[in-house]
């Protein structure tokens, strides 16, 4: 759907008032491409209305929410040293953003005098259970970001099943700790028993946002989005956002250049995070895969488009 100059600047202003991290050249750029795809202005309302849907949130309020959450684990007094075992979802060699989380959380802990074990894989968490000789243990997990709450539901099975192994063991008892959390996952986790500690609760981009003919409406023209970026979008697993959660989380880090020695500086805690509720994933808004979590972005370049980072997709 073709836009003049003036249609177009009038419509990212009013984003940017809501959405001020779109005040940039390369965001520009990338919003006019994005219109250029609507066929309609049914898609092009969707597509506004789910940007302006983006939570967006700083590394100072991503440090923060894991110091606060370290804090309370020290000070809990259900909580025994012997009793309990801290550690990301991951559990194979592949690092991956639970594990990122994991780090600054063991720092936190660090001050205080209770000594809480904390692994950097979830192999050490099932080893822990297997060989624990007490009738009470807790587990406590830890990410970034919940969406379906599948992961999570996985892993505490796994636990589970090692505890009906494990003869001593009477109870096991779950705490789930992420910076965000669809509203839906958090509800799954928390029928099986298991208390979630999150900053943000976030609902479905479409779903939880529209009803009958207008969510109809809002799903067609979705797929029909979406078709430009993936083969046989109905079945792909990444339709709808992974597994149907219909939200992306994405983590940008930024390049900065030492002044000192005119050398380029890759920080990796420098973080400045994205909450997305919403389902468009499109290769001109993000370069990566979809809620493969990382975007590399420099501040005086224009957002590259790798249409070959998306899983199948067209070129």
């Amino acid at each position: 759907m073709k836009l003049n100059i003036k249609e177009t600047e009038t419509m990212i202003l009013k984003l940017i008032k809501n959405q001020y991290w779109l005040d940039c050249r390369a965001s520009f750029d990338a919003l006019v491409s994005l219109f250029d795809e609507c066929q309609n202005s049914d898609e092009l309302k969707l597509i506004t209305e789910l940007i302006n849907r983006f939570e967006y949130t700083n590394e100072q309020d991503f440090f923060n929410f894991y110091r606060e959450e370290a804090k309370r684990i020290a000070e809990d007094t259900s909580l025994l040293p012997d009793q309990c075992i801290i550690g990301p979802t991951k559990d194979d060699l592949r690092p991956d953003s639970s594990q990122a989380v994991t780090r600054p959380f063991y720092r936190y802990l660090l001050p205080y005098k209770k000594k809480l074990t904390v692994c950097n894989n979830f192999k050490y968490i099932e080893n822990f259970i297997c060989k624990a000789n007490k009738k009470k243990i807790n587990v406590v997990l830890l990410d970034d970001f919940i969406g379906t709450g599948r992961t999570m539901i996985c892993r505490m099975k796994k636990c589970d099943k090692i505890v009906k192994e494990n003869k001593t063991i009477e109870e096991c008892k779950y705490q789930i700790i992420a910076l965000a959390a669809m509203e839906r996952g958090k509800t799954i986790i928390e029928n099986t028993g298991a208390s979630v500690y999150t900053r943000h609760i976030l609902r479905r981009g479409i779903s939880d946002n529209y009803n009958g003919l207008e969510l109809r409406r809002a799903k067609t023209n979705m797929r029909r989005l979406e078709s430009l970026f993936l083969n046989n979008p109905t079945t792909h697993e990444y339709s709808f956002g992974f597994q149907q959660s219909e939200a992306l989380y994405v983590k940008i880090e930024r390049e900065f250049t030492d002044i000192s020695t005119r050398e380029k500086i890759f920080l990796t805690q420098k973080t400045v995070l994205f909450l997305l509720p919403t389902v468009y994933y499109s290769s001109l808004m993000f370069p990566t895969r979809p809620t493969s979590g990382l975007i590399r972005y420099k501040r005086t370049a224009p957002i590259h488009i790798d249409r070959a980072a998306m899983p199948n997709a067209k070129m």
